[in-house]
């Protein structure tokens, strides 16, 4: 794995990281989860699936990826493309220290293993769009591509 650029900032509880992939290998992907955080990927390019507590999501360019504690997840590159992404972490604590409780919803709130949103939109000329406000979440998580049976090591 190739890491373009990783910027941790504990005294605010978040961290960002640019990840890119010449040529990805399942092997660095493996089933986990965070125990302490909550995980948001934005997809960038790739031939890849991601797994959550039992369902699967084939991904296109710009779907984002949000994971709480305790779900599990990985990734299955189904090809040698390159995979590209951007994972931006926030501690569970990130919402209280920020007094902004009210946008900790859209990580809660949700049925577990239905963590990707897609922001593509018909309407968009470039395919994709991006929400003005978090809220603009709800109601955009995917349906599972296929149904996959849970295996944990």
């Amino acid at each position: 794995m190739t890491e373009k650029t990783v910027k941790i900032f504990p005294n605010m509880y978040f961290g960002l990281t640019h990840c890119y992939d010449e040529v990805p290998d399942n092997n660095d992907f493996k089933l986990h989860n965070h125990d302490d955080v909550y995980e948001i990927v934005l997809f960038l390019s790739g031939d890849s699936e991601f797994y959550a507590e039992g369902n699967v999501y084939k991904l296109k360019p710009y779907d984002m990826l949000i994971t709480r504690p305790f779900e599990m997840h990985h990734i299955r590159c189904l090809s040698a493309k390159p995979y590209e992404r951007i994972i931006l972490y926030l501690s569970t604590e990130y919402f209280k220290q920020n007094r902004c409780e009210e946008f900790e919803d859209i990580f809660i709130n949700r049925p577990p293993g239905t963590p990707v949103a897609h922001w593509r939109s018909a309407g968009h000329p470039a395919g994709y769009g991006q929400p003005n406000t978090v809220r603009h979440c709800k109601g955009r998580f995917a349906k599972p591509d296929k149904p996959h049976k849970r295996v944990y090591p």
